[in-house]
């Protein structure tokens, strides 16, 4: 919450979904913000702008339950549910109110669950307002990537691929039990897959480091069902969004 008294008006707000961490309890981001850490120049603008920030850990990360990563649905709902918790909290403990209407922003995982959450608000929460939409290094399109997986793809020049398809794979296991990712893998893929539960992102990807994502499977990711599920919960719309949008990609991504 801004030190200075909002101006003209009720504070602003500004919601924020963190990258790729992991999927496990102790990957926790939130809890090490604003403690002179890596965010806190980024974020200090905004408090000095008068922005109220909200920045929630997504389902399962330090909460009951394992992530769902890349669901997108349950990514947005969080982000447009800690709006309401934050305005909850402004008027509890200042003598000011938070502004029902909101931006989003977010990079990598977080940069998917802001458009999520940007194209969710009307239905999901009409008591919210959303006037803008920022999001950076977006993947738009996870099941297409994950669809060129077979056994003996040989290693692509990607930082971390393997650690992020481990997560993709671990999510979906959550997500959708009917679909038996486990047929999918290899013995080295399904512990690749179960440690990327509770493998936070930097030992994950020491973890995974020389390995190729076509060592996991045992069959092309293609084949039956997983692909159409994974699409279903990953894939962030093209249309129906409310507000406009800043959309930034970098080289890797």
């Amino acid at each position: 919450i801004p030190s200075v008294a909002p101006r003209g008006g009720d504070y602003r707000m500004l919601a924020w979904g963190h990258g790729t961490s992991g999927l496990g309890d102790q990957c926790t981001v939130t809890d090490r913000m604003g403690t002179a850490g890596r965010w806190d120049s980024w974020f200090g603008p905004w408090l000095k702008a008068g922005y109220v920030m909200t920045a929630t850990e997504y389902a399962g990360i330090g909460g009951p339950g394992i992530h769902p990563y890349g669901d997108g649905d349950v990514q947005g709902k969080n982000m447009l549910d800690s709006v309401r918790a934050a305005r909850t909290i402004v008027e509890q403990y200042t003598d000011h109110r938070a502004s029902r209407g909101f931006v989003t922003s977010g990079g990598s995982q977080g940069g998917q669950s802001s458009l999520f959450a940007g194209h969710l608000a009307p239905s999901y929460a009409p008591d919210l307002i959303p006037v803008g939409i920022t999001a950076q290094s977006v993947p738009t399109d996870i099941a297409a990537m994950l669809a060129a997986v077979a056994p003996g793809v040989p290693p692509v020049a990607v930082p971390d691929y393997v650690t992020y398809v481990s997560y993709v794979l671990a999510g979906l296991k959550v997500s959708r039990p009917d679909i038996d990712v486990d047929s999918y893998l290899t013995p080295l893929g399904r512990k690749v897959v179960e440690d990327a539960k509770t493998l936070c992102y930097p030992n994950q990807g020491r973890a995974t480091q020389g390995l190729s994502v076509g060592q996991l499977v045992s069959k092309p990711l293609a084949q039956g069902p997983l692909i159409p599920a994974l699409t279903a919960e990953t894939a962030v719309p093209v249309s129906g969004y409310p507000t406009p949008i800043l959309l930034q990609q970098g080289t890797f991504d």
